[in-house]
Parts: C-alpha cells; sequence; structure tokens
C-alpha cells in the first residue's frame, strides 16, 4: 500500500480541521496528527491537546479548577510510520467537547498550534450536530 493510500484509509479521506507544521483530522472519537517528509526531530516535542468540555462537570474533578482538560502526550507513544509519513492518534474522552487547542512544544515554548470547536451547546442543554 502506497503511504498516500494508508493516510487515506488512515483519514478517511477527510480534511484537516487543523493545518499547521502537522495536519490534525477529527475523525469519530480520534484525532489523528499527520506529517508528511517526517523525521524524528518532528516527533520529540511534546504534543498538547486542551479539550473544553460542553458540561465542565465532565471533566475530572482535579480539572474543574483550569476549566479544560490537559491530554498531552508524546508521539512515541502513539506512533504510526509509513515511509516517510508520520502519523499519531489520539483517543478523545467520551465527554461532548466545545473546543479543542493542540500543538507541540518545548521548554522554550510552543513551536506550533491550532484549535477549533467541535460543538456548541444548543438552548436545550444538549450538545448541537
Amino acid at each position: 500500500m502506497s503511504a498516500s493510500d494508508y493516510l487515506i484509509r488512515l483519514t478517511g479521506g477527510s480534511p484537516p480541521v487543523i493545518r499547521s507544521d502537522w495536519e490534525v483530522y477529527l475523525i469519530g472519537n480520534s484525532l489523528i496528527y499527520k506529517k508528511e517528509q517526517c523525521t524524528p526531530e518532528d516527533t520529540e516535542p511534546t504534543f498538547f491537546l486542551h479539550l473544553d468540555p460542553v458540561d465542565a462537570a465532565d471533566l475530572p474533578v482535579w480539572r474543574w479548577l483550569y476549566g479544560f482538560d490537559n491530554l498531552d502526550f508524546s508521539f512515541s507513544n502513539h506512533l504510526l510510520i509509513k515511509r516517510g509519513v508520520c502519523a499519531a492518534r489520539r483517543e478523545l474522552p467520551d465527554y461532548a467537547i466545545a473546543a479543542t487547542r493542540t500543538g507541540q512544544f518545548t521548554g522554550e515554548g510552543r513551536i506550533w498550534e491550532g484549535s477549533f470547536d467541535v460543538a456548541e451547546p444548543a438552548g436545550d442543554g444538549n450538545t448541537a450536530p
């Protein structure tokens, strides 16, 4: 299978929700991070993933103070590489998510970042489609 066929299979052919140093796709209940012509240096910085829930009560109790969930991760724990293309898959929690902020950082600061809205609360308190 070619690298492009592999990526289409991985992302379902959907467009990315973020285009930056990495492309980020929302596929079902997962985020897929993809970078073509990837080097080991591209995967070293930590990825940050901050989720704003539709209902703050869905957060783990230790995150209530912050108002968002922090699901930072290391690429090495989510590794998928095929012919110079790097991809990482990060499962999302089971609660409704209003917005997502993600990117990579080092001790010196953020390298790249992007954000997108996932769902907005409807007037009845349910999540809009």
